[in-house]
C-alpha cells in the first residue's frame, strides 16, 4: 500500500538548524564586508587559468586579510552553533530515515536523481545524497531506482500511461515550476509527488522480480512500429 509521507526542504532546514546557521553566517559576512575585507578578495580573484602575476596578487591579498577574517569567523559562539547544527542535522536525518522506513521495517527504493543536476547520469549533492549514504551506513535496505520518465507519466488516468505536460501557466501566463498537468483530464499535480508515486510503482516491480512497467520504458509514446524500428 502506497503511503505518502510529506517532508519538505523547509522542514529539513528548520529541524537541522541550517536556516538559523546560515543567518548567523550572513551576519558575520556582513561584518567582513563592512570592514572592507571581502572587497579586497573580489578585486584579486585566484583562478587556475590566470597568469602567474594575477595568481600571486590573489594569494597575497588573501594572506593580508587572513588574520582579520579568522577573527571574525572563529567567533566562539558561532563555532558552538555550528557544532549544534551538525548534531541537529544528524538527528534530523536519523528521524527522517526512521519515518520513511517505518522503523527500519521497509525496504527503501531510492530514486537515482539522474536528471536533477541537469547533467545526465550524475547525482545531486546536498541532503538527498547524504541521507542515502547515511541509510546505507546504518544498515537500512536500500536499492536504486532508475527515475527515467517518472515525472512524464500521469498517475490519475487509466493505466497511468498518459503523457504529463509540465508547461502549465497561471492566469498571468507565468510558467509555474514544479506543477504538472495531465493531458487527459487536466488535473494539476505536484511534480515531486508524481515522481515519488511512479518511483514506488517501479520499486514494487523490482521487489516482485517483474519487468519495469511499460509506461516508463523508452518508446512507450511512439506510434505502433516506430519503437521496434528504432
Amino acid at each position: 500500500v502506497f503511503k505518502h509521507r510529506r517532508y519538505t526542504a523547509k522542514e529539513y532546514r528548520r529541524n537541522s538548524l541550517r536556516d538559523a546557521l546560515n543567518a548567523r553566517s550572513e551576519r558575520l559576512t556582513s561584518r567582513a564586508q563592512d570592514a572592507g575585507l571581502l572587497g579586497t578578495l573580489a578585486e584579486h580573484p585566484v583562478k587556475i587559468a590566470a597568469n602567474f602575476q594575477s595568481f600571486v596578487a590573489g594569494v597575497r591579498a588573501r594572506v593580508g586579510v587572513y588574520d582579520e577574517l579568522y577573527k571574525i569567523y572563529s567567533n566562539r559562539q558561532f563555532q558552538k552553533y555550528k557544532f549544534a547544527a551538525r548534531r541537529a542535522t544528524q538527528r534530523t536525518m536519523d528521524e527522517l530515515l526512521q519515518r520513511i522506513s517505518e522503523g527500519g521495517k521497509k525496504v527503501l527504493g531510492w530514486g537515482n536523481c539522474s536528471r536533477t543536476t541537469g547533467i545526465r547520469g550524475t547525482e545531486p549533492g546536498g541532503p538527498v545524497k547524504k541521507l542515502r549514504r547515511d541509510a546505507v551506513k546504518k544498515g537500512y535496505k536500500v536499492f536504486m531506482v532508475n527515475e527515467a520518465y517518472t515525472t512524464k507519466r500521469s498517475v490519475c488516468c487509466p493505466n497511468g500511461g498518459h503523457p504529463t505536460n509540465g508547461n502549465w501557466r497561471d492566469n498571468r501566463g507565468v510558467k509555474a515550476h514544479g506543477i504538472l498537468v495531465c493531458n487527459d483530464c487536466g488535473r494539476l499535480w505536484n511534480r515531486d509527488k508524481v515522481g515519488s508515486i511512479n518511483i514506488y510503482d517501479i520499486a514494487v516491480a523490482v521487489v516482485n522480480n517483474e519487468p519495469r512497467p511499460a509506461r516508463f520504458v523508452r518508446g512507450f509514446d511512439d506510434p505502433p512500429g516506430v519503437a521496434q524500428a528504432a
